[in-house]
C-alpha cells in the first residue's frame, strides 16, 4: 500500500455516498416506505432494495402515478415524520465501515459525504451508531450552502471551493446519479457494486466490499 502516500497532490478528496455505499438503510427506508403507503393511500406495496438512492419525492413517482401535488405532500411528510424519527437507525454499516477511519490517514485524504439524505437522521445515524469517521463536509439534500437537489451541482460547488488543481478526487458511489455527478464533474468514480443501484459505464473501477478500497486507491492515485 505504499504507493498511495506517494501521490504527486497535497490531498486527495473521497466523496463518499451514504446510503447503498457506506450504510445498508434499506430496512428502515421499507418500513417507512410501506406503513406510508398504508396510512395515506391505503395501499400495500413493497418497496424494493434498487429504488434507494434518489430523493423521496423521486421515489414516490416510481410507486405511484397521477397524484394530486396535496397526496404527494402528504405522502412525503409521512415518510419524512416515520423514517427520520423512528426508522431511521434501523440499518447498519457494509462491511468495512466501521475500518475506514483507521486506514484513511487524515494528513493525506480529506472525506466528504455526499448523500440524498436529510441532514437530521444522517445525524442520528452517526451519533448512534458511529463508526469513528469525521467527515471534513458533509452534504445533504437540504443542504443549506449548497442548494441543489442534484448531487452533480453540490459536488460542483464543493469542488469550487478547492483551488488546487493538483488535488484528486475519488466519488466512491453505488448510483447511476453517483456516477454521473463523478463524470461531470471529472473525479475518479469507484462503483460500490454491493449497494442498491446498478451502474452504465465504461471501464468501471468497483469495489464487491469497503476492503477493497485502499486497493484500487493505491491502482488509481500511484
Amino acid at each position: 500500500m505504499g504507493s498511495i502516500w506517494r501521490v504527486s497532490c497535497d490531498m486527495v478528496n473521497l466523496i463518499f455516498d451514504f446510503d447503498g455505499t457506506l450504510y445498508n438503510s434499506y430496512k428502515g427506508i421499507k418500513m417507512a416506505f410501506e406503513s406510508s403507503a398504508i396510512q395515506v393511500y391505503q395501499s400495500g406495496v413493497e418497496f424494493k432494495p434498487g429504488n434507494i438512492g434518489p430523493p423521496i419525492a423521486e421515489i414516490h413517482e416510481i410507486y405511484f402515478k397521477n397524484k394530486t401535488p396535496y397526496e404527494k405532500k402528504q405522502f412525503i411528510n409521512t415518510f419524512r415524520n416515520l423514517y427520520d424519527y423512528e426508522y431511521c437507525d434501523q440499518g447498519e454499516w457494509y462491511d468495512g465501515a466501521k475500518d475506514l477511519h483507521t486506514q484513511l490517514n487524515k494528513e493525506h485524504f480529506r472525506l466528504i459525504c455526499l448523500t440524498n439524505k436529510p441532514f437530521e437522521p444522517l445525524q442520528k445515524i452517526l451519533l448512534s451508531q458511529s463508526i469513528g469517521i469525521e467527515f471534513d463536509m458533509i452534504s445533504c439534500i437540504d443542504d443549506k450552502q449548497f442548494k441543489s437537489n442534484y448531487k452533480s451541482e453540490r459536488l460542483k460547488m464543493i469542488k469550487n471551493l478547492t483551488h488546487n488543481s493538483a488535488e484528486k478526487w475519488v466519488y466512491i458511489g453505488d448510483t447511476q446519479e453517483d456516477y454521473e455527478a463523478a463524470l461531470k464533474n471529472n473525479c475518479i468514480f469507484v462503483h460500490a457494486s454491493y449497494g442498491y443501484g446498478i451502474v452504465d459505464g465504461k471501464n468501471l473501477l468497483f469495489i464487491n466490499s469497503l476492503r477493497e478500497l485502499l486497493s484500487v486507491l493505491d491502482n488509481v492515485l500511484s
